[in-house]
């Protein structure tokens, strides 16, 4: 399917064609790309993880898996790094090393306990660590492909929901604010700490938008990112970076217990100012009978093309709230704060997304596409429920 964003409507409805073939069926919890191997990874709650070649992605009736595994356990979060496949499952990180011959396979390069349940982790290739969260609130800097610990964080009172990160800086949202800290050198630094702006203090995805890559030595400037609470709200929040005349020494006040890297002075002497801009916008709504509007979720954030994407619920394709319920994505120049465009018709609510640029300038939008009707549900309904399976729409983008 092809969009242009010269195009003011377009209605998109999508057929079996339109998803990827084998792809996992569970709830899927993660869609990463490699630019380097030209792979994408998708991995499901069930312990699903198939991988697909992307040099061939238009083609998407001839695309099938290069590599499918289960391991046998819940995957929350996967990764690529270089060569290597980092799997996070509830209470372990698993490395995989990727082997390229005449079929791809994978090979368990490195296994960790972890003594918090992982609620999810990135990559920064810059760097080379994984930043890894815990929903208890702790934070901890491993290196890379070793995974030795090389700093942790506890929190304090708070308990970890997303985060993103971008250079040197990693932003948390947590359910009492959103943290902002540098990791320049491989420690973790707090430098502040933002109101979202929402009523309830609960952010699904969070996303930075900055696109490109800032210098320590290019100071100040502007760091932009977004994050989407159980509202359907967007909150979409700058704040500028400077550096420190005179670095003081500071204590980490977010920390229970700060280690020595967060109760010293910051080595790369950041600091961000008092100001920030934020404005907000509720994204993905539905227009009821007798002048009701239903707000549903936004359970992932990407950028394509400069552009903010919010994916998540797009609806019921009936007129009761007992209808199928379908997926939607939404275009945003937050510059000028409208909406570009609409897409609705996904098989079901987009949970996840991810977005690159081909050699050939396409922009790849792939959506996974999951029944999300057990996250409302005690342990008790859900033991009863079976879960429709899960699919994968790739959307293309010409413009």
């Amino acid at each position: 399917m092809i969009l242009s964003f010269e195009i003011h409507v377009m209605t998109v409805k999508f057929t079996a064609q339109d998803s990827l073939k084998n792809a996992p069926s569970g709830y899927i919890t993660s869609i990463q790309h490699s630019p380097s191997m030209d792979l994408m990874m998708i991995t499901s709650i069930l312990g699903e993880l198939t991988i697909y070649g992307t040099k061939m992605i238009a083609e998407i009736d001839n695309l099938e898996p290069t590599y499918s595994i289960s391991l046998g356990k819940s995957i929350v979060c996967s990764q690529f790094y270089e060569n290597y496949i980092l799997v996070g499952h509830p209470n372990n990180i698993a490395i995989y090393e990727i082997s390229r011959g005449a079929n791809i396979n994978i090979l368990l390069f490195q296994n960790i306990e972890c003594m918090q349940v992982i609620q999810m982790m990135k990559v920064n290739e810059d760097l080379n660590i994984l930043i890894v969260g815990s929903s208890s609130g702790h934070m901890t800097i491993y290196n890379l492909p070793d995974l030795t610990i090389l700093d942790t964080l506890q929190l304090k009172d708070c308990k970890i929901q997303t985060f993103d990160n971008y250079c040197n800086y990693v932003i948390v949202a947590t359910n009492k604010g959103t943290q902002i800290f540098d990791v320049s050198s491989k420690s973790i630094y707090w430098l502040k700490e933002i109101e979202s702006g929402f009523m309830y203090p609960i952010t699904i995805d969070l996303k930075i938008l900055n696109s490109e890559t800032s210098s320590l030595k290019d100071l100040p400037h502007r760091l932009v990112f977004a994050q989407t609470g159980i509202e359907g709200k967007v909150s979409v929040i700058k704040v500028v970076v400077e550096s420190q005349a005179e670095p003081t020494v500071t204590i980490n006040t977010a920390a229970m217990h700060a280690p020595i890297s967060n109760s010293c002075t910051n080595p790369s002497g950041l600091m961000i100012n008092q100001s920030e801009s934020r404005f907000i916008f509720r994204a993905h709504r539905t227009t009821l009978g007798e002048g009701n509007v239903l707000i549903g979720p936004i359970y992932s954030l990407a950028l394509v093309n400069g552009f903010l994407v919010t994916c998540g619920y797009g609806g019921n394709q009936k007129s009761d709230l007992h209808g199928s319920v379908e997926g939607s994505i939404c275009f945003w120049d937050t510059e000028k704060k409208k909406r570009l465009k609409l897409l609705k018709g996904f098989p079901q609510s987009i949970v996840c997304a991810q977005s690159w640029i081909t050699d050939e300038q396409q922009e790849i939008l792939v959506c996974g596409c999951s029944d999300d009707s057990f996250k409302n549900m005690t342990p008790e309904m859900a033991k009863d429920y079976t879960m429709q399976s899960s699919s994968v729409v790739v959307v293309i983008l010409q413009h």
